[in-house]
């Protein structure tokens, strides 16, 4: 597996078209979330005390937050205590298109780095990278956060991913193309340590428990969609997921019942998803509501459905009751 920057940012004809919310969507099934959020990022939900905590990374750089219960709708976006503020990485356009320049180059394009929240052990857990590229959580048992802090002193360059695996709270990131690993049993994290593959990223990935396996699924130099595999031991190694897809976005996946369902923004940035029932993957198909977003997607399962969150192409957020 090989995935180039350049090749992600100019891609074309792929199988899977691109993903991007109209500016208004046009079918029935995407609704903007209640509160005038803005973002330029993914958000990122999760449940919590059977609530949906929903977070995005405002014009400001800041973290908000967005509650949804059984009994009360989405009302207001609060930024998250202690003060954190989402880092992003800045990539030339031209010349060598793995090249991360300084802000302010004409020729560069800034990607703003996205939340991702994780409930464990009784708590709410919250990740971003920071403005100096380090990763940093912060946590709630059910009252205000608390302090960032930070996940030992190592450079990242992409968006993180938390889950839950075998009573271990793990941590994904990427940097140098490769993915790199930590975990905390409700502690301290440990070091970071890289997945030991061959296969290379330019996008953060994305990580799902499904069946007791772990899966990490990323967007490849070629654009291609690929996944890994752990039983709790050693990964196995990188394929490429069945059904041709073709994306410049981080992957979303959410487990519902005896199915894995993944989703991803084609390069014509539609939304699209694929499923499995513990063997190969099926065919994309695109999700209904004639959806377009410009960043990656987030999924839970509420009230025994799949709940679909995506930024707007007028960065207004939005979901899909799937």
């Amino acid at each position: 597996m090989h995935l180039s920057r350049r090749q992600l940012l100019q891609a074309g004809g792929a199988t899977l078209g691109a993903l991007a919310l109209p500016l208004l969507p046009t079918g029935p099934a995407w609704h903007e979330v209640p509160g005038g959020g803005r973002t330029r990022t993914e958000p990122s939900v999760t449940i919590f005390n059977g609530n949906q905590e929903l977070f995005v990374v405002g014009y400001d750089r800041r973290i908000y937050r967005n509650t949804s219960g059984s009994n009360f709708p989405f009302t207001s976006w609060l930024e998250v205590e202690g003060g954190g503020v989402a880092g992003s990485t800045v990539l030339a356009d031209q010349g060598d298109p793995d090249k991360l320049d300084k802000p302010g180059n004409s020729d560069a394009v800034e990607f703003i780095t996205g939340p991702n929240a994780v409930a464990f052990s009784n708590e709410l857990y919250l990740f971003i990278r920071g403005t100096n590229d380090r990763v940093y959580y912060n946590k709630t048992g059910g009252g205000p956060f608390g302090q960032w802090q930070q996940i030992q002193d190592q450079k990242f360059y992409w968006d993180v991913s938390g889950v839950v695996f075998l009573n271990q709270l793990y941590v994904f990131a990427t940097r140098n193309k490769q993915i790199y690993a930590c975990k905390s049993s409700g502690g301290a994290f440990d070091s970071w340590g890289r997945v030991p593959t061959n296969g290379q990223t330019d996008l953060g990935p994305c990580a799902v428990v499904f069946d007791n396996v772990l899966n990490l699924f990323v967007c490849g130099t070629d654009g291609r969609i690929y996944r890994n595999s752990s039983i709790g031991g050693p990964f196995f190694g990188w394929l490429e997921v069945e059904g041709g897809g073709r994306t410049r976005n981080k992957l979303c996946a959410v487990a519902f019942g005896n199915t894995l369902n993944l989703f991803a923004v084609g390069t014509d940035n539609r939304i699209y998803r694929n499923e499995s029932t513990g063997g190969p993957f099926g065919s994309w198909l695109e999700v209904g509501g004639n959806g377009r977003t410009l960043s990656g997607l987030t999924a839970t399962v509420f009230n025994n459905r799949i709940r679909l969150y995506a930024r707007g192409t007028n960065n207004a957020i939005y979901v899909n009751d799937i």
